[in-house]
């Protein structure tokens, strides 16, 4: 069992929803060229049949209308359901480097950051831990350091 189990899935609603966003925008641009490609080859149709032409080109405005409300009825909930399901795994990522960073900014978090099994962005995650504990390396040298000189000089300051 993973380590953080998140339940919500808008961990970083405004960075999901504007990918979900973009996800959306490109399947409707998508939709609207198939659109004008079908009209395009209706009209072609149409104009070569040798009777019932002007009935179909007189259908054609609603045949569209309906494809369009269906397409985009369809589209948006698969969309928004399938962008919210892809984005939990690096929104999530994110949301952990976040609060992982402030809880060391804030002297809470000692041990290395760490993510659910599944979730992308595991090499920046490991990159982070390996940044940390070198920082925290040098800290310790550096306190270290500081130690040892105090030390001498208050061993000589009983010499003297």
């Amino acid at each position: 069992m993973s380590l953080y189990n998140r339940k919500r899935r808008l961990i970083k609603s405004g960075l999901q929803l504007r990918l979900i966003a973009v996800f959306f925008s490109v399947a409707c641009l998508a939709s609207i060229f198939q659109i004008f490609l079908v009209n395009r080859v209706v009209v072609g149709v149409a104009s070569e049949l040798p009777s019932g032409g002007l009935e179909l080109l007189g259908l054609l405005p609603s045949i569209l209308e309906t494809g369009i409300l269906v397409t985009v009825g369809v589209l948006l909930p698969t969309i928004l359901l399938i962008g919210v399901l892809a984005t939990h795994r690096i929104a999530g990522p994110i949301y952990r480097f976040e609060k992982y960073l402030r809880d060391v900014a804030m002297g809470v978090a000692q041990g290395p950051c760490h993510l659910r099994k599944n979730d992308e962005l595991g090499d920046l995650c490991d990159m982070l831990n390996v940044a940390l504990e070198r920082t925290r390396e040098r800290a310790r040298e550096e306190a270290l350091a500081g130690d040892s000189a105090g030390t001498r000089v208050a061993d000589g300051d009983r010499a003297a």
